[in-house]
């Protein structure tokens, strides 16, 4: 699939928990043209990363991502961009210094500090309430890369980006076939049509598309005002 969409001059990006990757789909994924993998490491330690990550194998996880950043210097690769995702948490909150450090020996080109959000429109009100008492951090972390502050049980951002450019870029497909705005619209509320009964030029190229573009670029939708992917 990777090598497929590189044929068309698309850029490909990978989010992984990085569980199974073993040495040949390390070597694999390094010569098959990907963009960009992002790994997902939320502790530094085997008890901070376990407990946010469950059913994760700390070990085993770091040595992978070890593994992988070692052979994309062994074989002089400089693609996939690699990006550590480190999701701030109420377990790791102590480990931003650390965090950086692993980065960049590791030889991790970006680091995305991510924060923990609980929007209004994935969760009710009492999931929130419990999963905010679980991991929400105890204290303000205070750090440049760290967008979001902790007020009672709800993050707010420190601040609010007026403008939304990856709607012009990104598009989502649910299992459905329904194309949405975003990675975040989980339920379709902001659908373009179905790309199952549809081609995507009609698509993006309709006045819906055009609209939802348009109004999304401006954050102007409630999905829009706390979002989980602002770096």
């Amino acid at each position: 699939m990777i090598k497929y969409a590189g044929k068309a001059d698309l850029h490909t990006m990978i989010s992984t928990n990085a569980s199974l990757l073993t040495e040949e789909k390390s070597r694999a994924i390094l010569n098959s043209g990907l963009g960009e993998i992002r790994f997902a490491l939320d502790g530094l330690t085997k008890q901070s990363f376990e407990a946010f990550r469950c059913g994760g194998n700390f070990e085993q996880v770091i040595g992978n991502i070890r593994r992988f950043c070692a052979l994309k210097q062994e074989m002089k690769k400089h693609r996939p961009v690699v990006t550590l995702q480190f999701i701030l948490n109420r377990y790791n909150q102590d480990q931003i210094g650390d965090i950086k450090k692993f980065a960049k020996e590791i030889g991790s080109d970006k680091l995305y500090i991510k924060p923990f959000i609980l929007s209004p429109y994935a969760y009710s009100e009492e999931e929130r309430k419990a999963l905010a008492r679980k991991f929400f951090p105890t204290k303000d972390v205070y750090d440049e890369e760290i967008i979001y502050k902790k007020e009672n049980e709800e993050l707010t951002p420190k601040r609010t980006p007026k403008k939304c450019p990856a709607v012009k870029q990104v598009f989502t497909v649910l299992a459905n076939g329904e194309m949405v705005m975003c990675c975040f619209d989980l339920f379709g509320d902001y659908s373009y049509g179905n790309l199952i009964e549809n081609d995507f030029k009609s698509l993006w190229f309709s006045d819906k598309g055009k609209k939802i573009r348009r109004l999304a670029y401006k954050r102007s939708f409630p999905l829009c005002q706390k979002c989980g992917n602002i770096e």
